[in-house]
């Protein structure tokens, strides 16, 4: 039975008869219900031991949370403590619903079970990562499928980096266990991620039957996280973490497909729930958003967007203003109430201030619970809320979450403004996470408040943000630094522990050629100080070092690292041994090779390759013959020569028919395209030269690859005479037309080998049918045609892609565009221009870029002028900044001047202008846009 066949058992009704269920070695518990539950939670007064925690539970309660040293079966869990959702109605409504409506199965649910069935059942442990945009059921995902497969395993819920690391090194994460990492970045940003995540990883890698879930939007989180970077780069552990072997990223899609619509449909049917029904009806019209509305994220959204004076009162809406331009540039932890109430008050009009002391604890606790204390709501559909506290020890002050949904959406759409002067300077004044504040200066500096990124940098470096020194450095100039005074500070207050802070420091200043600095610097003796735990940092530190001419100081760290420097992953002895060879240092390098000792398979082949290169033959050779559990390493192919393979296992399979029938028998060849690449190797040339012409040959002509193939191979036969039978065949009426591309190879095989005549007819024919949802496909096409000389073939498919072609890959299209005018059909560039400048979908900035270069390169001045008028301006924040200058190009050659006005303020607010403009690369500007005036460091009260 299905999973949304089961039954509703919300506690309504179940039966309570008490009973014990194994958990495996870490013993038992007794629970009242059905392990199978879906909402509702334990009943009160049941105490479950939890090997060793007790912990006493009480009537389940939305909202409930699990404290870090927690540990309850999966299957007990009240879905809403672990962030799922509630369904709500756009109407009052008599109530009676259970907490979660009936789930449909799509896609990505059958790949997390594939992923985690193994794992459960004690096979290489996993981490699954849902990916996708907000409130798209990536949550409700994992519940689904741990409530299913894992209901007595103990889940384990940390709040803060520290309760992962506390976890992690407590040994409580294993076997028994699943990891819940719901909304990610809180654990792989900010100070303590690296460490969470190599420790994170070390345990994925060494043990077996393991199980992490969690979820992460896929912009910007996702993407950030695992973007390459250099050496020293924050992101590096967790971008390791996150695309280790044991870490599996699953896509949750934002729309549901006409078909996945059709079951949900019939899912609300037969459940007959209304929740289900008018999420439906909502997302039908939303391009198939259907979960989205499931909560109710579109409601809050326009709620927000009407303004203040609606849903929201003008304080309300300014606490939520101040929530989503901080996140927006920056500010990733929770946020403290006084940042949000000093944001928030500089925006009010005095006639809307209150004059009430505890007004911002009071709205805030609106926002939060859903109503206010004169009974009026704040929330959407009695359920969704704007804000969200979070406590992270009882007794602590509360700080606050902004919904997600209205969050991600928000980002984007406010995407094109600075943020107000009080928004500012609060986030100066209360921002205390290290990483946060080093975001903010990049946010700032992108704007081009330069005064605004110094001040991030120095209350960075004082947080100990890695790399901060460095970054404040950089920030300065002769002409804001004329006396080295923020110089001289960012020395003296560099983290001498942090090998990237060092080393960024030094590269810095040899980059500046500040000699004094440097020896400024290392008078403070970093080597003596420098932590030793990370490999990585340390080869970052060393080649610094080196670069600098600090002799004494890469011998003394050389020599550290070599003794104490902590070698567990294979991968980072790799970059710790290269620095050293990069140094020159070899008898340290030789002193940690003997030191090399690894119960991890994750990068040995690179470590053997390294060991090799330095001819380090023995320790190569011991580590090759090490413990069982290497003995499966796959070893780069330039170092070990795996064994030919003969043949894959399906070709082979194709040849023992092909080879089994006797010469002159009838061939079926309806799939050539598997064994044409087979031909000489097993000579059946030869045989098919014995076949008696092509007429004996069961030809299917469905394919154009395999006509293309069968042409071929008769060519190598010698009888061209079969050749011209085969092409003088009917092709045009039994021809796949579906791919074009396809269709380009086959005229590139007839074009050498066909009769002229019967190329035409089917290039013709082609054109005049051939599917034109592949734009590429008929660039090539056209093309094809045009070098051939076909021009009917050419008129008749250009003048049908201009009036129907597939307008979805904006990209494509600018191709087309682009082959048009090369091959002079300039009618149908005007048509397919002004179908693509009125009719393409904005969705994607990214594709409209390359849209725009198209119809510029096409000399298309008034599709650009119609293109720009629909609004691509307000999209400005999601084109990526090297893409913003060739498209303020494009507008000015276009004659757009107030387009390129427009657009270059929205870049520069979003913070997507580079480089800033001449005037503004010294000294930067003022909140209000205009230039600032010469300052240096002196005159900004630090």
């Amino acid at each position: 039975m299905p999973p949304e066949d089961l039954p509703d058992n919300s506690g309504r009704g179940a039966s309570t008869r008490p009973r014990t269920v194994s958990v495996g070695e870490g013993g038992s518990f007794s629970s009242t219900g059905d392990t199978n539950i879906i909402s509702g939670g334990v009943s009160g007064g049941t105490v479950i031991q939890a090997r060793s925690v007790t912990i006493a539970t009480q009537d389940s309660q939305p909202g409930l949370t699990l404290a870090v040293d927690e540990a309850m079966p999966v299957g007990q869990v009240d879905p809403a403590a672990l962030q799922v959702h509630a369904a709500v109605l756009p109407a009052p409504d008599s109530g009676g619903h259970a907490f979660l409506t009936p789930y449909l199965h799509r896609t990505h649910d059958a790949q997390l079970r594939d992923h985690l069935v193994p794992a459960l059942g004690g096979d290489v442990s996993v981490l699954v990562m849902m990916t996708g945009e907000s409130s798209t059921g990536k949550t409700r995902s994992l519940y689904e499928a741990l409530h299913e497969l894992a209901p007595h395993r103990f889940l384990l819920c940390p709040k803060t980096v520290a309760d992962l690391l506390h976890l992690l090194n407590s040994g409580r994460v294993d076997d028994q266990a699943v990891l819940w990492l719901n909304e990610a970045q809180h654990f792989f940003y900010g100070t303590g991620a690296p460490e969470a995540a190599a420790t994170l990883q070390q345990l994925l890698m060494r043990h077996r039957g393991i199980v992490a879930v969690g979820t992460l939007w896929t912009k910007p989180f996702w993407e950030e996280l695992t973007r390459s970077g250099t050496s020293g780069d924050q992101h590096g552990q967790v971008r390791e973490l996150l695309t280790c072997p044991s870490a599996i990223r699953i896509p949750v899609p934002d729309c549901l497909t006409p078909e996945e619509q059709h079951a949900w449909r019939k899912l609300a049917t037969r459940h007959a729930d209304r929740r289900v029904f008018n999420a439906l009806d909502a997302g039908s019209a939303d391009r198939g958003r259907v979960v989205q509305h499931l909560s109710g994220g579109p409601e809050l959204l326009k709620a927000y967007t009407n303004g203040p004076g609606h849903h929201f009162t003008p304080v309300e809406h300014a606490l939520l203003t101040a929530a989503i331009d901080a996140r927006r540039l920056g500010h990733r932890a929770p946020f403290p109430a006084a940042l949000l109430a000093q944001a928030a008050d500089g925006e009010l009009d005095p006639r809307e201030r209150p004059i009430e002391a505890d007004w911002a604890h009071t709205a805030l606790t609106a926002l939060c619970a859903g109503e206010r204390p004169n009974g009026g709501r704040t929330d959407v559909r009695g359920a969704l809320t704007a804000l969200h506290t979070f406590v992270p020890r009882a007794g602590a002050e509360p700080a606050y979450e902004l919904d997600e949904y209205l969050d991600q959406q928000l980002h984007s759409q406010r995407t094109g403004q600075l943020g107000s002067s009080s928004l500012w300077q609060s986030l100066l004044d209360h921002t205390a996470d290290p990483d946060d504040l080093s975001i903010l200066a990049g946010s700032a500096r992108a704007r081009g408040l330069l005064k605004h990124e110094v001040r991030f940098h120095r209350r960075a470096t004082l947080q100990r943000s890695p790399g901060a020194s460095a970054r404040l450095v950089s920030a300065l100039s002769a002409d804001t630094d004329p006396c080295q005074c923020g110089v001289r500070w960012a020395i003296a207050n560099a983290n001498l522990a942090d090998p990237i802070d060092i080393g960024a420091l030094l590269e810095e200043l040899h980059h500046m050629g500040d000699e004094q600095a440097i020896e400024m610097l290392m008078s403070r003796d970093p080597v003596a100080q420098v932590d030793l735990a990370d490999p990585n940092s340390i080869a970052f530190l060393l080649i610094q070092l080196d670069k600098t001419g600090q002799k004494r100081a890469v011998e003394r760290l050389s020599s550290l690292a070599a003794k104490h420097a902590i070698l567990v992953e294979p991968n980072d002895v790799v970059v710790l041994l290269e620095a050293l060879e990069y140094a020159g240092q070899k008898k340290e390098f030789n002193n940690l090779i003997s030191r090399i000792v690894s119960k991890n398979t994750n990068g040995i082949g690179s470590l053997v390759v390294e060991l090799l290169h330095v001819q380090a033959l023995g320790k190569a050779e011991s580590l090759m013959r090490g413990p069982s559990h290497w003995a499966e390493v796959v070893l780069p192919s330039d170092v070990v020569s795996p064994p030919e393979a003969l043949e894959h296992a399906g070709d082979s399979e194709a040849v023992e028919t092909l080879m089994s029938r006797d010469p002159g028998t009838p061939v079926d060849v309806d799939d050539l395209r598997d064994v044409t690449s087979l031909v000489e190797k097993y000579r059946w040339v030869e045989q098919l030269k014995a076949v008696d012409g092509v007429a004996a040959l069961h030809v299917n002509v469905t394919y154009p690859e395999s006509v293309a193939a069968l042409i071929e191979i008769i060519e190598r036969t010698g009888n061209p005479g079969e050749t011209a039978a085969l092409v003088a065949y009917d092709l045009a009426v039994h021809i796949d037309l579906t791919h074009p591309s396809e269709m380009v190879s086959l005229f590139e095989t007839l074009e050498s080998t066909g009769d002229p005549e019967v190329l035409e007819r089917l290039a013709v024919h082609t054109a005049s049918h051939v599917t034109l949802a592949h734009p590429d496909g008929v660039s090539s096409l056209l093309e094809m045609f045009e070098r051939v000389g076909i021009p009917g073939a050419v008129e008749v498919l250009a003048d049908r892609a201009a009036d129907r072609i597939n307008l979805a890959r904006p990209g494509e299209i600018a191709s087309l565009l682009r082959v048009l005018v090369n091959i002079g059909q300039n009618q149908a560039v005007e048509v397919l221009a002004d179908r693509a400048a009125n009719h393409i979908s904005l969705t994607r900035p990214k594709d409209l870029v390359s849209l725009l270069r198209g119809l510029d390169d096409a000399r298309q001045k008034k599709a650009v002028k119609i293109l720009m008028g629909r609004g691509l301006t307000v999209r400005v924040g999601l084109i990526e900044p090297f893409e913003m200058h060739s498209l303020l190009q494009i507008l000015h050659r276009s004659g757009e001047v107030q387009a390129v006005n427009e657009l270059g303020y929205r870049a520069l607010n979003a913070g997507v202008l580079r480089p800033l403009p001449p005037s503004l690369r010294t000294y930067g500007r003022e909140l209000d846009g205009t230039a600032a005036r010469a300052w240096t460091w002196k005159d900004l009260e630090l």
